[in-house]
């Protein structure tokens, strides 16, 4: 997609690039040999170790887990009045929705 922004004799044209993203994740490994894994996501506003804190709770035993993190980070609103911000993450934007972060889930899960 390409928009056309006009000003003082000069047009600007928006132009995309594909880039590589990380995507950070906490392994938790088996106790022993070969065994199942368990992969988490987290919810809107929370990170990896929360959905490994949940994942461990009610992982049957002997599962391996691995609980990977959104990509796009935001700010959060202090936990007491004064305190610092805090971060959270989430694996949708709003921004641009017609290329949803749909296909970073879609390649987690294959």
């Amino acid at each position: 997609m390409s928009n056309q922004i006009s000003g003082d004799n000069a047009v600007a044209i928006e132009r995309t690039l594909t880039a590589e993203t990380k995507l950070y994740y906490d392994v938790v490994a088996a106790e022993s040999g070969p065994a199942p894994l368990l992969v988490t996501l987290h919810g809107y506003g929370a990170s990896k170790w929360h959905a490994l804190r949940e994942a461990q709770a009610i992982a049957p035993r002997g599962f391996a887990i691995a609980s990977l993190q959104g990509p796009h980070q935001h700010l959060r609103e202090p936990k007491a009045p004064g305190g610092p911000l805090r971060f959270g993450f989430g694996w949708l934007t709003n921004f641009r929705p017609e290329n949803p972060s749909r296909s970073i889930i879609a390649r987690c899960s294959t």
